[in-house]
């Protein structure tokens, strides 16, 4: 009785701490200073989409330690008040996608140390709530999506009427920020002029521009700081000048201008005074129709994306301007292309290539050779239905491909010419799966490599990877030639 009882104890005892060990690694240890439906878990306070209208009762002060962020983002609260966070002592707060329009000017009370990355960002405030201004140590602020406008008077004059980026407020976050986002489709229509006060400013995101020009002072104060720059969902005539002065700019995003001109957005040489620094760039949902001669001049440009842009066909000379650059990843996805540019080969450095989402319907010889630096290329989502057996000669590096969500029945077999690869991509084509795939078993043999099928055969109920690899070696022609 008494082995059987330590015997019982001890089963009881594992049981409990396996529990135990399984919910820690789930949710804290530590009491969770928020009520139901808020709930603790790794370092986050998570009252999350919970429809909650007030700010939840913390009920004892939260360990620095144990919980670094409050997530009450996608709820609909309207006001923050004095007492809202005062037992809180946490670095990371997320109240965006609420409907707040007043914050007290003590509503951050109890954070004014603590608070590094705020995210206030599609709300309903129409200024900059003078609460923020305590926040001593924030390096990060989201705005955007709140119908905040800017400076009202000349850019540069004393006598300027702030709107919305009150001068006080601006002034004080200035000895810090370092990543700021603002911006409105419909309310922001003057730039503000109190940006001049962050002079630490590394990331600047504008996300709803009502202006047609920019001011060629919009970026003074932190023009020597500034790495990466956006602007999007604006309906500028023409990418402001001033962007050449950015002389540490490495990042620049061009995205969704509204306005119809496309390709005049760009000027000749936009982007000359940004060829020593400038890596990334993106001119997506841009209108444009060709590719811009000024990229010419981007020497150390590494990343360019074209998505969403009306291209349809790309010349030789398009290639040719985009060869005097260091590109290696490049995206023409969403670009209604109907061929593949035969002069892509002239991007002689280009690691990976995105041509998703066009309308290829072929890919014939000469389409897709000799890119011996290609490594990832994705050609899914297309109306995909046949590619050259001798297509993809001379890629030996790239060692993966993606063909999902084309119309192709069979795996194709070019990729007999790709001896690097270790993933194919085919989910959601419908692969007709017999002997007839016995060619792809004895290239898996005779040139020993290990590719990874993602996919589904349509004929069997069997996935693509276990039929080439087991089933296949049933075949008459395989078993005669003991391949195995």
């Amino acid at each position: 009785m008494g082995r059987e009882y330590i015997y019982h104890s001890l089963v009881v005892f594992m049981l409990v701490s396996l529990t135990i060990k399984i919910n820690s690694s789930q949710e804290t240890v530590e009491p969770c200073p928020a009520s139901l439906p808020c709930k603790c878990v790794g370092n986050t306070i998570n009252c999350y989409n919970n429809d909650l209208t007030t700010i939840s009762d913390f009920s004892f002060h939260a360990n620095q330690d144990t919980f670094h962020t409050l997530d009450y983002s996608l709820n609909i609260v309207t006001n923050i008040d004095i007492k809202a966070f005062v037992t809180l002592d946490i670095s990371t707060l997320l109240l965006n996608w609420n409907n707040i329009s007043y914050i007290h000017p003590w509503g951050f009370k109890g954070l004014e140390r603590s608070l590094k990355y705020l995210d206030l960002s599609h709300n309903n405030l129409k200024t900059l709530p003078d609460a923020i201004a305590l926040l001593i140590n924030i390096v990060s602020l989201q705005v955007h999506g709140n119908p905040i406008d800017g400076s009202i008077g000349k850019l540069g004059d004393d006598n300027h009427q702030d709107d919305g980026f009150i001068d006080s407020v601006m002034y004080s976050l200035g000895k810090n920020i370092t990543t700021f986002s603002f911006g409105h489709v419909d309310a922001l229509r003057h730039w503000p002029y109190t940006l001049r006060h962050f002079q630490q400013l590394r990331n600047l995101k504008v996300i709803g521009l009502n202006m047609e020009f920019m001011h060629l002072r919009s970026f003074y104060g932190f023009d020597k700081t500034i790495k990466s720059l956006s602007i999007e969902e604006a309906n500028l005539i023409r990418i402001p000048e001033e962007i050449e002065h950015l002389s540490y700019l490495e990042e620049l995003h061009i995205n969704r201008n509204t306005y119809s001109l496309g390709d005049e957005l760009l000027g000749e040489h936009t982007f000359t005074g940004l060829n020593a620094t400038l890596k990334t760039l993106s001119l997506s949902f841009d209108n444009l129709t060709e590719i811009p001669e000024t990229l010419k001049y981007l020497k150390h440009l590494q990343n360019l994306s074209f998505e969403g842009n009306d291209l349809e066909f790309l010349t030789e000379h398009s290639m040719e301007i985009l060869s005097h650059t260091n590109i290696s990843y490049l995206s023409f996805k969403h670009c209604q292309l109907k061929r593949i540019p035969s002069s892509i080969p002239l991007v002689e450095r280009l690691n990976e290539l995105d041509l998703s989402f066009n309308r290829l319907v072929t890919i014939e010889n000469r389409d897709l050779q000799n890119m011996a630096n290609l490594e990832v290329l994705r050609l899914n989502d297309n109306p995909l239905k046949y590619i050259a057996d001798g297509e993809m000669i001379g890629l030996y590096s790239l060692y993966y491909l993606n063909l999902t969500n084309t119309l192709l029945i069979n795996v194709p077999k070019a990729i007999h010419n790709l001896i690097s690869l270790e993933i194919l991509d085919i989910e959601n084509v419908p692969i007709d799966c017999t002997c007839e795939l016995s060619w792809l078993k004895r290239w898996i043999i005779w040139y020993d490599v290990n590719v990874e099928f993602y996919g589904e055969c349509e004929t069997v109920d069997q996935s693509l990877q276990s039929y080439v690899h087991d089933r296949l070696l049933r075949c008459p022609d395989l078993v005669e030639q003991d391949v195995g």
